[in-house]
């Protein structure tokens, strides 16, 4: 059975583009209408109830995150699409939303279609009010919580509770303080953009710590931290002078 999708964009070279786009997936999606702006994007999700929305977050009068605040219909993916925003991406990719750069990439696309696929469900309302404390967040300062998607759904996981992200390839493994492990669809590099820098650390190409929760700095051996929960990192030679300064340790 196909999914149900809608474009929701002011710019119309990137409506035309992303509908061009999207048919090498037609036999996967059906594209059933293309909005040119948040009011008739709002409109048009109450009344087809798509199974995915493709939304555009810079668009005036009604930008992406306020459709998001008006629809009735919370059953439905989004995968959001923006020019450069720093801002923006932090606040989608600690809220488990996917996105896609402008000009929109092939290859880019085709994942987060296959992420869409892999999906069991989509309700929204948890991840958008997530969202909305994110934006909130980063604007006084910083965010305090990450979601985390998983195959059994969305985990709201505190940030001073995580204590070291170890890489699997195109997947993480994050561990936190109650002992559990996530394993999350993201790599490593997609959260070292997330957490924030004054606490965590990418001490070698396989691990992010939080410094917050080390126990124990060895100098032997090549070098190594202990974490909290007994577990021995590694410390790459050529990161090895930024972190001890990073700790105020002497190298």
């Amino acid at each position: 059975m196909k999914l149900t999708a809608i474009i929701i964009d002011d710019e119309p070279q990137c409506r035309e583009v992303l509908s061009k786009e999207l048919e090498a997936f037609n036999d996967k999606i059906e594209l059933i209408k293309v909005c040119s702006g948040g009011k008739e994007g709002i409109l048009a999700i109450n009344a087809l109830k798509p199974d995915v929305v493709f939304l555009d977050i810079e668009m005036p009068h009604l930008d992406g995150f306020d459709v998001l605040n008006m629809v009735k219909e919370e059953s439905f993916a989004v995968i959001f699409t923006t020019s450069h925003d720093e801002y923006a991406i932090k606040a989608i990719r600690s809220s488990a939303f996917d996105y896609l750069l402008k000009p929109i990439q092939s290859e880019e696309l085709s994942s987060s279609i296959s992420n869409l696929l892999n999906q069991k469900e989509f309700k929204n309302k948890k991840k958008i009010d997530f969202l909305k404390e994110q934006i909130q967040n980063l604007n006084e300062g910083g965010i305090n919580k990450i979601a985390l998607s998983t195959l059994k759904g969305v985990t709201f996981v505190s940030i001073d509770t995580i204590l070291y992200c170890e890489s699997d390839n195109a997947y993480t493994n994050i561990f936190t303080n109650d002992g559990k492990k996530y394993v999350i669809s993201k790599n490593l590099s997609y959260y070292e953009s997330i957490l924030p820098t004054n606490i965590f650390f990418r001490c070698h190409k396989s691990y992010i710590v939080n410094t917050d929760h080390i126990e124990n700095l060895v100098k032997s051996d090549g070098g190594y931290v202990i974490m909290k929960d007994g577990k021995s990192i590694g410390i790459a030679r050529s990161r090895k002078k930024e972190f001890y300064h990073f700790l105020h340790v002497n190298a």
